[in-house]
């Protein structure tokens, strides 16, 4: 059985990704990938009772013939995604981040200026 990994080696090294269901601009990073369109058009997947992108659709499909997990909750299609914390917003073209992630990481600055780490070896 493959791990998303492979498949994402596979899809690189062979192009599987583009030639056998034609996906245009599909990005990867470790176990995610993403894409655009300019022009969505939805297409509904059945296993999650939910519209999505038709090229996300044919991706979720493609994992499903070879056995690959894959989550509802990691199937993201909105204007508005949080993203490791910050907000992005694709239709104002701004990153934001919450309140609470603003005081967290002044607290973390606070904190290292007050206790910095110890010298480290040179890289």
């Amino acid at each position: 059985m493959f791990c998303p990994e492979d498949l994402v080696y596979i899809f690189q090294t062979h192009n599987l990704g583009h030639d056998i269901i034609r996906i245009d601009d599909l990005i990867y990073h470790m176990d995610d990938s993403w894409s655009y369109d300019m022009n969505p058009i939805l297409t509904y997947y059945v296993p999650y009772d939910s519209f999505y992108l038709s090229e996300q659709v044919a991706l979720l499909q493609l994992y499903d013939e070879h056995g690959l997990p894959h989550v509802k909750s990691k199937q993201l299609f909105r204007h508005m995604l949080e993203i490791i914390g910050l907000y992005v917003d694709l239709l104002v073209m701004t990153i934001s981040m919450s309140l609470e992630s603003q005081s967290i990481l002044v607290m973390a600055i606070v904190l290292s200026s007050i206790n910095p780490p110890q010298e480290r070896d040179h890289w």
